[in-house]
């Protein structure tokens, strides 16, 4: 560098083979561009010392920062470092189970001022709510299209029905009253749902559908639902439930990022049903499910 800086003329290379430089006087109008002569092999050990110490605290460094970011992975899924489904699960008889899965996943939706996004109130096996009582539904009526071919029965005996309630709406009938019905609100129903039949296809024995009723909006019926069935989700409850439904709750369409909108949107766009109610032949009651009108 400093022979780059400072080329020694031609005609003076005589004189350096000749004899010793003189001691150059301080260059006080060079000021910073003052260029000093390259470490000789003894002066560069300190520097090299400091090199050396510098790449050591650094590991240290990078290797505190590395574990830290593996022990806040296993802390946000810890069910999934030790394999289970889910960090919590229901306990006592099937009924019991339904009524448990309601309260926690129920907990863990909000609306912006957090308070729950809606009361989830199970029926095992579903029913049709009167003014004096419950009429309960023999068979649940699937047409998975418009073609009259793609019709399936399903006996209810073996379904669980979760109506999504909301509260504080001057209409009632189970619309939600606090803020606006917006497409943000009606993806995290849907994420709600789909924890609700997964943790129900979990831990409850027997149940081969879930069927959750969703709120309408202000001075409407409720007309939508969503119809899931086990077979539909066995990989989903083969592995952790944490790598099928992302993040961690309590949610709310404040902290609803939009990637896991897309992924509740390719989860379950293909269960929603507008769904109504029909007296069979024989003088049951059949909930009936069709594809809503596109």
């Amino acid at each position: 560098m400093a022979e780059d800086l400072n080329p020694v003329p031609a005609d003076a290379s005589a004189d350096l083979t000749r004899r010793q430089p003189a001691a150059p006087e301080p260059d006080t109008e060079a000021g910073d561009l003052l260029v000093t002569r390259p470490p000789q092999p003894r002066d560069r050990e300190p520097h090299l010392n400091r090199f050396r110490i510098a790449y050591a605290m650094l590991a240290i460094v990078l290797g505190a920062a590395v574990g830290g970011f593996i022990v806040l992975a296993g802390r946000g899924d810890e069910s999934a470092m030790r394999g289970d489904w889910s960090s919590w699960q229901p306990e006592g008889s099937d009924f019991g189970k339904t009524q448990q899965i309601a309260s926690f996943v129920g907990r863990r939706y909000r609306l912006p001022s957090g308070k729950e996004l809606v009361a989830v109130i199970p029926r095992v096996p579903p029913a049709i709510q009167t003014s004096t009582q419950a009429v309960p539904i023999s068979n649940i009526v699937f047409a998975e299209s418009t073609n009259p071919d793609d019709i399936s029965v399903y006996p209810s005996g073996n379904s669980v029905e979760y109506t999504l309630c909301g509260v504080g709406s001057p209409s009632g009938r189970c619309a939600i009253g606090e803020g606006k019905a917006t497409v943000e609100r009606a993806r995290l129903l849907h994420r709600e749902s789909l924890e609700l039949a997964l943790f129900t296809f979990k831990y409850v024995d027997g149940v081969d559908s879930v069927v959750t009723l969703q709120p309408p909006r202000a001075g409407s019926n409720p007309t939508f639902a969503l119809f899931f069935r086990k077979d539909d989700f066995k990989d989903s409850l083969d592995r952790p439930l944490s790598q099928t439904l992302q993040g961690k709750g309590p949610f709310s369409t404040q902290d609803f990022p939009q990637v896991q909108q897309t992924q509740v949107s390719r989860l379950v766009d293909q269960h929603l049903f507008r769904f109504s109610y029909q007296q069979a032949p024989d003088g049951s009651a059949l909930m009936v499910l069709e594809p809503p009108a596109v």
